[in-house]
């Protein structure tokens, strides 16, 4: 420790008579002032050089991770999904098992996380469709223009969410598709494994399908909301569609 002390002792001496030799003015005042003023300006150069960079580590490191939860709200109206489609949702959950199994014996490195996700995900994407729908066809109330923004901003994250979601299930359905053309040559797979094969992908293609529409209707109608609050909240809401709108003036 004594030895790393004198070492840095050393460094110092030798830096602050490099410093004291150094002759830019004749004047000795004027041209200690000026190399004091030299080495703050470089001081001050490497500690914005420095913030900048564990700046930018620091909010990589704190970047705001979102869930599907997070686009729920207590205020949105609640609406029940359709019989067909919770039929669906019922089977998908009855099977999830056998499902997974499936595919992963089509291709073992097939991401089937949706299977666990799938309820929750149309599940709250089928409240913000419908909360989407129903303000769609009324005027707005300048007094909720939080409520609607917040509408507006959830309903682009779950869209985001489903059409994540839809990327996994399309790579299911293709999977599937594949293990069923190689069951043709394979004769351990027939009869009642084959059928239920068969039932599997079309629950899979039903969901691929519903998210795929869900998408693009959540996308249209967030669209919508936006230019209603941008008409109908008043001058809030015509700043906050202004802010919104602006890349594609």
């Amino acid at each position: 420790m004594k030895t790393i002390i004198n070492d840095i002792w050393d460094k110092l001496l030798y830096a602050f008579s490099l410093f004291n030799s150094i002759k830019i003015l004749s004047n000795p005042i004027w041209n200690f002032i000026l190399k004091i003023g030299i080495v703050l300006f470089y001081f001050i150069i490497l500690k914005f050089i420095l913030k900048f960079i564990f700046g930018r580590r620091q909010v990589k490191k704190h970047k705001t991770v979102r869930t599907i939860d997070q686009c729920v709200s207590e205020e949105d109206l609640k609406f029940q999904m359709a019989q067909a489609e919770e039929e669906v949702l019922d089977a998908i959950q009855k099977n999830r098992q056998e499902i997974k199994n499936t595919l992963k014996r089509a291709n073992n490195t097939i991401d089937v996380s949706w299977v666990d996700s799938c309820n929750k995900i149309l599940r709250i994407s089928n409240t913000l469709d419908n909360n989407l729908a129903y303000y769609r066809k009324r005027n707005l109330d300048k007094s909720k223009f939080q409520y609607y923004a917040s509408l507006h901003f959830r309903s682009m994250i779950a869209a985001d969410f489903v059409h994540n979601e839809y990327n996994k299930v399309d790579k299911s359905f293709r999977e599937i598709n594949h293990f069923i053309v190689d069951m043709k040559s394979r004769p351990e797979f027939r009869g009642n494994y084959k059928n239920q094969v068969h039932q599997q992908k079309d629950q899979i293609k039903y969901i691929r399908n519903f998210y795929l529409n869900r998408v693009h209707n959540m996308n249209h109608q967030t669209e919508i909301l936006r230019d209603k609050i941008g008409s109908e909240c008043g001058d809030r809401g015509r700043r906050w569609w202004i802010e919104r709108t602006r890349h594609k003036n």
